[in-house]
């Protein structure tokens, strides 16, 4: 009864995420160090729901070419974490991103296309302001304060443990001083985008504070040379005494040494000084002859302490009075920066909040930045969303397939209820239908994650679902011919389709006989035109010419083909052109 309180143990989903939860659980238990006083450390906690996302499987994916990562020619090296590259994809194309949290966004809004009308209106306003000449300037500007924000969880979390280096300091520092800096920027010009005012909206006093205090207390310069945490002379009065008193010692500990080497017998030629916490000052006597023995070590007038490697060490009576004079001023001062350093780690965890957030804003400012990049290079243009049900695209190009010819030919489409909702296109081989029908598929797609649209005008109604049958992957592993994979794509569109889904189906039923292929492909369009007004936007191509004689006849179908000519050979020429029509073979 008591977990029926808490999980609602219908939903497969949160089922699943507390499995995951559990089992993540059991694996790290070790290294999770909780008790009744103390808080876990958690940074925030995002929701996400699935009632906003466009549903798309891996194998749309892999059709649309979305993503393509190629594997390491190294059998060696195949499949170990980074030995993948990305090859000619959409995303490969989009990914102009200059920081790594900005590339992992656009990954993550890639894989979650959205249908929240203001969330992407939202987005194309940041590209609408950043592909504008004019705001060149102010977009250089920003991409150089992203270069240099980069995610502070892990350093956080070595800060609370006290064992971040100094390397994680100075990237902590830059991160907010080009957090604020990008947050002024963006108040300037917060009346173009809600993005713009959400980042400054970020930049508050105690995030200034926290800039300030690591500027004024850490010297990184001497940090570094030390490797080590060095405080700022001026921050504590006494740790200035300490560290004024401890600047003399290397001079006064060379002079010290140039007395005890007088006063040494004459065959030692060499000696030093070193200092150990706890025990004091020592003289340090490397061997002054080959294979010394124990009671070689001993010295007149010192007193033996312990031999590391081949180096003797000596207390002396100047020794004595070194450490009686200075003491442990070393560790006095590292205690003091460490209790300095402790105060600053709790200062900084007190006021991080704003700064995490700044840092997500910020990795989706550098995304969208991108695909400003790409929309002004390639001429895209911006969609209007509507939550009509209606497709209509002029000039569409396939964002992919422009880049790879010198001339690429651009179709229209037209699909809603004053239109009609489903396409069957003919037309010979290497026409261009499997392009077009990606095209249309890629466009829909770029338009739900908040990007430019490769066209001269587009009007997407909000789509639920995007379906292909487009692809066969064949793999050992499934234990399925390709023939049922085809089916089980076919399936998920007929089953998990609404009216406001787009189905693109390239060549159904080529895995089987020449019958049965034709007559499953016309009994799954059949089924989509006995919906009617409720009828998805589909679109299909395929060799069955005799197809469009066995569905049923409705104002919602519309036959359609690539244009061609034929030359004086009867070879023939493919124009890429998307006319009305059929053709009865190919």
């Amino acid at each position: 009864m008591y977990l029926n309180s808490l999980i609602d143990m219908t939903n497969e989903s949160m089922i699943q995420a507390l499995g995951v939860l559990l089992k993540w659980l059991d694996v790290s238990w070790g290294f999770l160090h909780l008790d009744e006083q103390t808080q876990a450390p958690i940074m925030a906690i995002n929701t996400i729901s699935l009632e906003d996302i466009v549903m798309m499987n891996r194998e749309t994916y892999e059709a649309l070419q979305i993503f393509n990562q190629l594997a390491h020619p190294s059998s060696f090296k195949r499949g170990a974490r980074g030995s993948y590259r990305e090859g000619l994809s959409v995303y490969g194309i989009f990914n102009r991103c200059k920081s790594q949290l900005g590339c992992k966004f656009m990954r993550v809004m890639f894989l979650h296309p959205s249908r929240d009308i203001d969330v992407l209106n939202s987005r194309f306003d940041v590209v609408q302001f950043c592909v504008q000449p004019k705001n060149e300037d102010i977009v250089k500007n920003m991409l150089v304060c992203m270069k240099n924000i980069k995610n502070i969880t892990r350093i956080i979390s070595r800060l609370t443990k006290l064992s971040a280096s100094v390397r994680e300091w100075k990237c902590l520092h830059k991160t907010i001083y080009y957090g604020i800096m990008l947050g002024n920027l963006c108040e300037a010009i917060a009346s173009e985008a809600k993005l713009f005012r959400e980042i400054a909206g970020c930049i508050t006093e105690e995030m200034c504070q926290t800039d300030y205090c690591i500027n004024r207390i850490i010297d990184f310069k001497e940090a570094e040379l030390q490797n080590t945490f060095v405080v700022k002379l001026g921050v504590d009065e006494e740790l200035d005494r300490l560290k004024q008193k401890c600047g003399g010692i290397p001079e006064l500990i060379s002079s010290v040494a140039q007395q005890e080497l007088k006063h040494l017998p004459p065959y030692i030629k060499e000696c030093a000084l070193v200092y150990i916490p706890e025990i004091g000052y020592l003289l340090s006597l490397p061997p002054w002859k080959e294979s010394m023995t124990e009671e070689d070590w001993n010295v007149p007038g010192t007193e033996f302490m312990f031999k590391l490697g081949n180096v003797g060490h000596y207390k002396t009576a100047r020794c004595q009075e070194l450490d009686g004079m200075l003491g442990d001023t070393t560790v006095e001062i590292a205690e003091y920066e460490s209790r300095i350093l402790l105060k600053l780690v709790q200062f900084i965890q007190e006021r991080i909040a704003p700064l995490h957030k700044l840092i997500k804003l910020a990795s989706e400012l550098d995304c969208l930045i991108a695909l400003a990049l790409v929309a002004k290079e390639n001429n895209y243009v911006r969609p209007v969303l509507t939550t009509e049900r209606v497709l209509e695209i002029e000039g569409g190009r396939h964002p992919l397939q422009e880049l790879c010819v010198d001339d690429f030919v651009p179709n229209d489409t037209f699909s809603g209820e004053q239109h009609s909702l489903m396409k069957i296109i003919t037309g010979p081989n290497s026409s261009g239908k499997s392009v077009y029908l990606k095209q249309v598929a890629l466009i829909a797609f770029l338009a739900h994650i908040g990007s430019f649209v490769p066209a001269k005008r587009a009007k997407i109604g909000v789509l639920h679902h995007i379906h292909t049958r487009i692809q066969t992957v064949e793999s050992i592993a499934t234990n399925i011919s390709a023939f049922m994979i085809d089916l089980k794509q076919m399936i998920l569109s007929l089953y998990s389709s609404t009216p406001s889904s787009l189905i693109i189906v390239d060549e159904f039923g080529k895995g089987t006989t020449e019958i049965d292929g034709l007559a499953l492909l016309a009994s799954c369009l059949d089924h989509f035109l006995s919906r009617e007004v409720k009828c998805p936007h589909v679109l299909a191509s395929t060799h069955f010419h005799d197809v469009v004689s066995l569905v049923q006849k409705s104002r919602y179908l519309k036959l359609q083909t690539m244009e061609y000519i034929a030359d004086h050979d009867g070879q023939i020429v493919n124009l890429f052109k998307l006319k009305d029509g059929s053709v009865q073979t190919s």
